[in-house]
């Protein structure tokens, strides 16, 4: 563990020093390269990977979990034509293409069409460690390129669940319909319903739970839990925690921001320590071993990765460029793949021996190219994004006003940092909606009506307001529909700027809240979103114990 701890301390200096060239995830691979049992300095050796299969299986379920926060069905529906072209395209192109010229450099059947599906997949854990670190200014497309990756996987699986039976029986090597069910069973069914039954269960625990550290133990203890079982069972440790992931986020948004923010403590340390030990875990001799069918592989893979997504631009769904740049970014290879290599490798050793030739030597060359596309989208992404913001600066120069959405606690509501912040607002002539954030219900005769006419709440911020020659619309919005994304009501205009007053009453949950505000209104119009700290205040009494 000290060799580990040490070399970890390496990899994670070369990476900040070389990130401006680089993504630091290349460069963890690299240093693992360099010090495992194939490399030129090897300090770690195959019997201490071997102990550390345990940790990376932990890691690579930790991450899928997290990448279903990006699998909610709301945002898929809005995402809509984009992301189902995208997707489509690619898997097809892709999974015909390698099926087809991997049979024409001397593949057999079974071989090519294993590896046309595999090919789909795209290394989940590279993209989001990539994302976690440039999505500032590209939350956009970075929300976007997240869920077309955790999407293309769960195919990719069903994919796998349904044919590879088939194939099976096909070859002679399974033989009854008992049998077939049975490795269906085992691909798919278990997977889904172990990732089903977490999901249920972690969204339960924090129900109750409402500390990061106590919701961090319990992600922890399911996820020791979900490893040695879907060893025992022969299912996917993968699969498995993206469908999780998937089902806690739809079946309650609000408890799941709390697990996701809860996980992300350790996002940054799992992507060192994973992409370290792959990185030692990988053999460079692969690279010629592969032979011919490997390099038709790689080729085939990375044409129709790239130019599959033209279906997107085909279908008037993505602008040209954009499209090829979300092919080539959904290039890296791990994750899925491996563990349907290693399922491959248990049920048909022959089999699972050439595949993982072939697709290991590949995820060599993807895991290290892929990371630069990636990056590379994300970075021009931000050029893109920050342009379109130029129309309302201009609409400012022009005298037009733009809107600005305030998140303000209820009790805090005559700060002198609020007034302050009211009358900068004023200043620029914007239209301007207040939205108090409630424990409870909003106070009107019909719930469903957010507009509040009468409470003294909004009599109060009037007559600051009148104070300040301004006028604003004022909503009161319960703490638990931000958190389930119940904000319909906000979302009838396109705010240009949302402000989050953190004052003290709610700062317990403003990390709950803006990860809230960024899913349901920041990515979904394009806003920007700031904190603005509203420093405690002793003359603040409570107006209403309702509110």
């Amino acid at each position: 563990m000290l060799v580990i701890a040490g070399l970890s301390s390496i990899a994670l200096l070369a990476g900040r020093l070389s990130r401006r060239v680089v993504p630091e995830v290349v460069v963890f691979m690299a240093v693992g390269i360099l010090i495992g049992p194939h490399g030129p300095l090897p300090l770690i050796t195959d019997k201490v990977l071997q102990k550390l299969s345990v940790l990376t299986n932990f890691t690579v379920g930790a991450v899928m979990f997290l990448i279903g926060e990006r699998l909610l069905l709301s945002d898929l529906r809005r995402y809509g034509k984009r992301i189902v072209s995208l997707i489509l395209g690619q898997g097809i192109l892709t999974g015909l293409l390698v099926g087809i010229v991997t049979r024409i450099a001397g593949a057999p059947l079974t071989l090519s069409v294993i590896l046309g599906i595999i090919a789909t997949e795209t290394g989940a854990l590279t993209v989001a460690a990539v994302c976690s670190k440039e999505r500032r200014g590209a939350e956009q497309t970075a929300s976007f390129l997240m869920s077309a990756v955790g999407v293309a996987n769960v195919v990719t699986a069903f994919a796998f669940g349904i044919v590879y039976p088939l194939l099976l029986t096909a070859s002679g090597r399974v033989t009854g319909f008992g049998e077939v069910i049975l490795v269906f069973i085992k691909i798919t069914a278990a997977s889904f319903g172990i990732g089903i039954v977490v999901g249920a269960l972690l969204v339960f625990v924090a129900k109750y739970f409402d500390n990061n550290g106590e919701l961090l133990i319990a992600q922890i203890i399911a996820l020791l839990i979900v490893v040695p079982v879907s060893s025992m069972v022969g299912s996917s440790v993968v699969i498995s925690m993206l469908i999780a992931g998937l089902i806690s986020v739809n079946v309650a948004p609000g408890r799941a921001t709390k697990l996701f923010t809860s996980l992300k403590v350790l996002e940054s340390p799992m992507y060192l320590v994973f992409f370290l030990i792959a990185g030692a875990d990988f053999d460079p001799g692969l690279l010629l071993g592969a032979g011919e069918i490997g390099g038709a592989y790689i080729l085939a893979r990375a044409f129709g990765k790239v130019f599959g997504a033209l279906v997107a631009y085909f279908t008037k769904a993505i602008p040209f460029r954009k499209s090829l740049s979300y092919g080539a970014a959904m290039l890296p290879h791990a994750g899925l793949a491996v563990g349907l290599i290693a399922f491959v490798v248990q049920r048909s050793p022959n089999l699972g021996e050439r595949t993982s030739t072939i697709v290991l030597a590949s995820i060599i060359l993807f895991e290290t190219i892929g990371p630069i596309f990636t990056r590379q989208l994300l970075k021009s992404s931000k050029k893109i994004e920050s342009r379109e913001l130029l129309p309302v600066n201009l609409e400012y120069v022009e005298g037009q006003k733009i809107n600005v959405l305030l998140f303000v606690d209820s009790n805090a509501y005559h700060s002198p940092h609020l007034t302050q912040l009211l009358h900068m607002i004023n200043r620029i002539g914007a239209y301007t909606k207040i939205s108090f954030i409630s424990r409870g219900y909003a106070i009107a005769e019909d719930k469903g009506n957010s507009y509040i006419d009468n409470s003294l709440l909004i009599r109060k911020m009037s007559e600051i307001t009148t104070g300040l020659d301004m006028e604003v619309d004022c909503v009161v919005t319960p703490i638990v529909d931000i958190l389930n994304g119940d904000m319909a009501h906000l979302q009838e205009i396109r705010f240009d700027l949302i402000i989050l007053c953190n004052s003290e009453a709610i700062r317990n949950q403003a990390r709950y809240i803006k990860s809230a505000l960024e899913r349901y209104l920041v990515i979904n119009s394009g806003s920007l979103l700031f904190d603005y700290d509203l420093p405690f205040f002793l003359g603040i009494k409570q107006i209403s114990t309702d509110i």
